[in-house]
């Protein structure tokens, strides 16, 4: 799998089959692999299928894995972006969870971790279209330049900027411990 994140947030998190086609996506990805990897051009690589889907992404960033025993139901979930390792260690973690094994691997924070709830609308839509579009202005800059900014841009302290607490109680959300 490969390509540069060009998709949109679908208010209300409303997911439908027309977010997986947009051409215009795939042909900035097959453009960028061409770009990014000259050789493949030089050895008329064409590329033949293309697809799309939902980009999950907890509000922290954070990957979940968990087994619950009480009903047999294994979950990993939230890479972000990072889906191909991620899911390999996923995989992992799943099967010595499944099988009682404690190891490093059972260990790890992303099975303990509570995730954190994201913004209601429309403050998440309003913000995830602010980082969005300042995340592909610095993704455009660094491709024409060939470096990054020295200074972060507002959309990228956005993105790593950690939900206050105090969200939950404002929004009167459940709150969660987190661990």
């Amino acid at each position: 799998a490969f390509g540069p994140y060009r998709g949109r947030y679908p208010f209300n998190s409303t997911v439908t089959d027309a977010l997986d086609r947009r051409e215009s996506i795939f042909e900035h990805g097959r453009r960028s692999a061409l770009e990014w990897f000259p050789m493949l051009k030089d050895a008329g690589v064409s590329f033949t299928h293309s697809w799309g889907g939902v980009f999950g992404i907890p509000r922290d960033h954070m990957p979940i894995m968990r087994y619950d025993r009480r009903n047999g139901v294994a979950m990993g979930y939230g890479y972000t972006g990072e889906g191909v390792a991620t899911a390999n260690l996923s995989g992992r973690v799943l099967a010595d969870l499944i099988t009682e094994a404690d190891t490093e691997l059972t260990r790890l924070p992303m099975t303990r971790h509570q995730p954190i709830d994201w913004e209601p609308e429309p403050i998440r839509w309003l913000g995830y279209s602010i980082v969005r579009r300042g995340r592909r202005r610095a993704d455009e800059e660094v491709e024409r330049t060939g470096s990054y900014p020295e200074k972060r841009r507002l959309s990228q302290r956005l993105w790593d900027l950690e939900p206050p607490r105090g969200w939950r109680a404002f929004w009167r959300m459940e709150a969660r411990d987190e661990t």
